[in-house]
């Protein structure tokens, strides 16, 4: 009982962070359109960003959190070694 209880607390943390993640996405977004649009009526060309350029806005966000948390480091080192282990998989075998 007790370890179902921990667990739906940990599902229920991850829930809330996940829906505050998707909140700040969201306000960002609507900041960047505002913005577009006051420069469209100043006669400006408004500029779109592609899903490559957002997706590197959200990450530099990702690293800024995790630098205002002290835990930058842990997340690296864990990256790291995750991409250390997909490329042993993706060198080929000299048991051929």
């Amino acid at each position: 009982m007790k370890e179902q209880i921990e667990q739906l607390l940990l599902r229920m943390n991850q829930q809330e962070e996940a829906a505050k993640q998707k909140q700040r996405l969201r306000e960002r977004e609507t900041e960047f359109k505002r913005q577009q649009r006051e420069h469209a009526q100043q006669g400006k060309r408004p500029f779109y960003l592609k899903k490559g350029d957002i997706r590197k806005l959200e990450l530099a966000d990702k690293y800024q959190e995790l630098k205002k948390s002290g835990k930058v480091d842990n997340f690296l080192s864990k990256k790291r070694k995750r991409n250390s282990i997909k490329d042993r998989r993706r060198l080929p075998s000299s048991q051929q």
